[in-house]
């Protein structure tokens, strides 16, 4: 079922997209038509071009996919002005102007499509003034600017123009390109993308009163009227008018008025009427278009200042109704729940007393488990030693040292965690330094002559973790000053405890003594000290342990401490 819904809609999209690129075409086509009835000869260039405020509406509004439909209209448009199948180089020239036209066209208009999107992050570039101003910079001159150049360049190339006249025509086809889009993709893309808005409903009287003033008012400028009239009025008694809609009435009726007000204008103006006639036909709708032009971009600027005003007054308005109510909502909750919380003060005062003497005795009792283990430890000490005066055999008594030097380790960590401020944590740079020197002493006849250097950072462990690496440490260094400098006159032991970047600890005890067999396995090995320190690395820990065979031997003990969530 999947595999045959996904296939099925392919060909679907596919359809669409080739539907929507040929009425884009046709539509590019019929208004270029539309425009070419003002052109001039002999290169057919117009001052009112509607296709360039449409396409650029096109691809805002549906997206970039459709550019072969631009293409399209403008390639048959062109080759369809100047064509004439009685000659072959004529047609060659018409399929060059009309491919060049085409590709000026599809630059100018979803590239400026695609900077207006970008730098202002929508498809609706009118809702502030910012971004208006560069809808005009990359929808109004850049991207009429490169269609020009591309269309009346390639007109002087094939000498459907000449090159003298290249100034004058770039202006004529730049003017209007550029108010094509000025004044068509603005009302084409509010209306399409701006569909909540309902203005002709909520300003039913007032929009019937705007356009009766504004049409008797363009056609009194316009000197349609059949009345004998005092004086004329100018055309930019029209921009009040205009500027009452960007307040009142919002941008779909502005730009619409605009759009519908500049046709008006450009219909007579072609017709031989109106304050622009009287002039050759296109210096008349130039002039037009350039009043047009200053016109709209006035009122499109203000209206999207009007248009950022009222959507931050909206928001003030919005946030303060809003905060307003959440004050009433607190203020009524204040009275319940100040009481509560005197309440509870009183509550959590007593509370707090409680916890303060519960933690200290606490503290106290952990002071006093820690002080009497400590005890108990050198009792059991005390009375091996007391044991071991009776021994003779040097065997037994290497064991009893041993146990001793394992429950010392042990000791001393209950002796650290008696002495400091924080109960569950061991400074383990110390703990090592005291732990080994009490080792030493232990071996006095062998580790005179034994040098001991070391190279620790501080760090805190719990007591989970400091009496597994005490015992670790206790098995190493006796193991070293046993069998490590046999026959042997001066040694060096060198002990190092650093914290790597993985967040791991690892302590290092390495001897320049004979060394161990090349071939030895420490997991298998029988001995009960490397038994015992592997035992406490992999699985009390847990971490792991590694020893290195050269000149001497290196052990490396790695662990990462466990949190106490995890230990407990």
């Amino acid at each position: 079922m999947d595999t045959i819904k996904v296939g099925s809609s392919k060909p679907k999209s596919l359809l669409i997209r080739c539907f929507e690129i040929i009425i884009v075409a046709a539509i590019y086509y019929s208004t270029a038509r539309l425009g070419q009835t003002l052109a001039i000869p002999p290169g057919n260039i117009t001052p009112v071009w509607i296709p360039s405020g449409v396409m650029l509406a096109a691809v805002l509004i549906r997206g970039y996919h459709i550019w072969p439909g631009i293409f399209l209209g403008a390639f048959v448009g062109n080759v369809w002005a100047y064509i004439d199948f009685s000659s072959f180089p004529i047609i060659l020239k018409c399929f060059f102007t009309g491919s060049m036209n085409g590709i000026g066209d599809v630059l100018s208009t979803a590239g400026a499509a695609y900077i207006i999107e970008k730098t202002t992050g929508t498809k609706n570039p009118f809702k502030r003034s910012s971004h208006i101003i560069k809808f005009i910079l990359f929808g109004v001159i850049a991207g009429p600017a490169i269609s020009a150049v591309f269309g009346v360049t390639s007109l002087c190339i094939v000498e459907i123009i000449q090159w003298n006249n290249y100034l004058y025509t770039l202006i004529t086809w730049w003017t209007g390109d550029g108010v094509g889009a000025l004044i068509i993709a603005p009302a084409l893309i509010v209306w399409i993308l701006d569909v909540k808005k309902k203005t002709w409903k909520t300003h039913v009287f007032e929009n019937s009163l705007f356009w009766v003033i504004l049409l008797v008012t363009a056609a009194y400028c316009l000197q349609l009227i059949p009345i004998k009239m005092i004086f004329h009025l100018p055309m930019f008694s029209l921009a009040p008018i205009l500027i009452w809609s960007s307040f009142r009435l919002g941008q779909r009726v502005t730009f619409l008025a605009v759009f519908f007000i500049s046709t008006i204008t450009i219909v007579v103006t072609a017709a031989g009427q109106g304050p622009f006639s009287g002039k050759a036909l296109n210096v008349s709708l130039t002039e037009l278009q350039w009043f047009i032009a200053v016109m709209s971009i006035t009122i499109f600027i203000m209206g999207g200042v009007i248009n950022e005003l009222f959507s931050s007054m909206n928001a003030l308005q919005d946030a303060h109704n809003k905060l307003e109510l959440r004050v009433n909502l607190r203020t009524t909750d204040l009275f319940d729940t100040n009481k509560k919380l005197e309440r509870e003060i009183t509550e959590r005062k007593k509370g707090e007393k409680k916890i303060k003497s519960a933690l200290i005795e606490k503290e106290v009792l952990l002071r006093e488990l820690y002080h009497r283990t400590k005890n108990n430890m050198q009792t059991i000490i005390a009375m091996i030693n007391l044991q071991t005066q009776n021994i003779e055999n040097e065997t037994v008594l290497g064991i009893f040292k041993e146990t001793n030097n394992r429950i010392n380790s042990m000791v001393l960590v209950h002796e650290k965690l008696y002495q400091t401020k924080n109960l569950s944590r061991i400074n383990l740079k110390d703990y090592f330094i005291d732990l080994v020197a009490l080792i030493a002493d232990s071996y006095q006849n062998i580790s005179k002559s034994i040098k001991i250097t070391t190279d620790m950072d501080r760090i805190m462990v719990s007591i989970d973790s400091a009496i597994p690496c005490g015992l670790i440490m206790n098995e190493l260094i006796s193991n070293a000053f046993k069998h490590a400098f046999l026959d042997v006159q001066q040694g060096e032991i060198n002990i190092s405890l650093k914290m790597l970047d993985d967040q791991k600890i690892e302590f290092v005890v390495g001897d320049n003594g004979i060394g161990l067999s090349d071939d030895l396995d420490i997991r298998t090995v029988d001995t009960m000290g490397l038994k015992s320190i592997v035992a406490l690395a992999e699985h009390q820990l847990p971490g792991s342990a590694k020893v290195v065979i050269n000149n001497g031997t290196k052990f490396h003990i790695t662990f990462k401490e466990s949190s106490d969530k995890e230990r407990a």
